[in-house]
């Protein structure tokens, strides 16, 4: 395995506790994020890894690495926020925003402690580009644009300038997260919420359950499906959640009167029956478990069995 050696970047070589030096360490650290399973974007280890080295050569922590650096079409992106830390945090360079509002952001850009130059993006600019436009040329209402406009004026302004002023913090040409915003196709009208009753999960679980014929497959189907839900594989946690009891509880309802009844299986467990305490244990898990037909049949040979245990305790003692 060959060792890549480079000196850490400025932007954080001395605020940062974890100094990564070489690819076995972005390897180690990127292992380890990737199964902790807190970033959900990260399939493998192999994408952590890469996002942890993009984040390295800009001078940014492994945990904020795969936080704010995207990978889309191929080209790395990361947020405005960040690309002005990583300014503020170099010795070098620094900015000031000039002016910012709902039409104009003009930002000052700092090498050395002087004005190096200045960046103006209007809004005017970002209509002649089509940017946020829906299908028939116009501003959509529903676009970033329209509903934060000083974001994304800031986001560009930001991006753009820091690449003619401070090419070297970015180590390359770097799209903003917002900028990427701007390259997908802008809908005339708001985009419905999609529901968890619509992800392919929930419809597999749906489809599973009402194939399920007894209580074992149904309760190895509940747990899995909460276990998505959990680990974030299904929109709308708690909606979905309330829905997984009623679908579990409909499923038992209709084994208890189709024939999938577990009467066999408690009036075997009579049987083994031996004290009140076990009884009654046996008794409130059935009250869950039985149709009230089959219920009134368990209790006659619960109470049965009771009763010839109190007769052989009798004896017992008579005997005694």
């Amino acid at each position: 395995m060959s060792i890549i050696k480079r000196q850490q970047p400025e932007a954080i070589a001395s605020g940062s506790s974890m100094n990564i030096t070489n690819l076995d360490d972005c390897m180690k650290i990127g292992a380890i994020l990737a199964k902790s399973g807190f970033f959900k974007d990260i399939q493998n280890e192999q994408q952590a890894i890469a996002k942890i080295m993009r984040g390295w050569e800009l001078g940014i922590p492994p945990v904020s690495a795969l936080e704010n650096i995207n990978v889309i079409d191929g080209k790395t992106s990361i947020s405005a926020n960040l690309i002005a830390s990583l300014i503020k945090r170099s010795k070098r360079y620094n900015y000031r925003v000039k002016e910012l509002t709902d039409s104009t952001c003009t930002i000052i850009f700092m090498e050395a402690g002087e004005s190096g130059g200045e960046y103006t993006f209007t809004m005017k600019e970002a209509r002649n580009a089509g940017l946020g436009n829906d299908k028939t040329g116009n501003l959509s209402k529903y676009s970033a644009w329209s509903k934060t406009p000083k974001r994304m004026l800031f986001a560009r302004c930001m991006t753009q300038g820091a690449g003619t002023y401070c090419p070297d913090i970015l180590h390359g040409e770097v799209v903003s997260s917002e900028e990427m915003e701007d390259y997908s196709t802008v809908s005339d009208h708001e985009p419905e919420p999609i529901t968890f009753n619509q992800s392919d999960v929930w419809q597999k679980f749906q489809a599973a359950i009402a194939r399920a014929e007894d209580e074992q497959r149904i309760t190895i189907l509940e747990d899995a499906m909460y276990q998505r839900i959990r680990d974030g594989k299904v929109p709308n946690p708690n909606a979905a959640c309330d829905a997984v009891v009623e679908e579990v509880a409909i499923a038992r309802d209709r084994i208890k009167h189709k024939g999938y009844s577990l009467l066999p299986k408690y009036l075997d467990a009579i049987t083994h029956v031996t004290d009140p305490e076990g009884a009654g244990g046996l008794r409130n898990q059935a009250m869950g478990d039985l149709s009230s037909e089959d219920l009134e049949q368990f209790n006659q040979a619960l109470d049965a069995r009771m009763s010839e245990l109190n007769q052989e305790l009798d004896m017992a003692l008579a005997e005694g």
